[in-house]
């Protein structure tokens, strides 16, 4: 796995498989954006059941073996191409999991997102601003 860490952080139920394992790499982050995108286009977790609070071992325990599912009513009006997007940030392989950079060239990205301006990049943003913070 690229770019290992060595520290627990987030909710239970946004991670990945392999962080319950303690493999957690990049990839870690792409499959907590496909819970994030589960939870905005279908309005409820994957893994969670019909348990309005599961206990955090019994998510993991579905994280690990459960079937991330698209068949419900909640996914009526989401094209397939839309589930395909989330269905391979949900891939349990680390090494299948799609990566950030197949995300942003995923067709239902491509089909919402204006890439026309490009995107704009953090450091040029972000490190001036923490620079000048830190000098005073």
């Amino acid at each position: 796995m690229s770019g290992a860490f060595n520290v627990w952080a987030g909710t239970p139920a946004f991670m990945a498989p392999e962080v319950f394992k303690r493999q957690r790499g990049m990839e870690s982050d792409q499959w907590s954006l496909g819970m994030v995108m589960y939870q905005m286009l279908s309005g409820r977790l994957p893994f969670w059941g019909p348990d309005p609070h599961p206990s955090p071992f019994r998510v993991m325990a579905a994280i690990l073996k459960d079937e991330v599912r698209f068949d419900g009513p909640e996914w009526r009006n989401v094209s397939e191409t839309g589930r395909d997007f989330v269905r391979r940030l949900l891939e349990r392989d680390p090494a299948i999991r799609m990566s950030a950079e197949q995300a942003l060239a995923h067709p239902w990205i491509k089909r919402h997102c204006d890439h026309t301006h490009g995107v704009p990049s953090v450091a040029n943003n972000a490190v001036p601003a923490v620079r000048k913070a830190h000098q005073t």
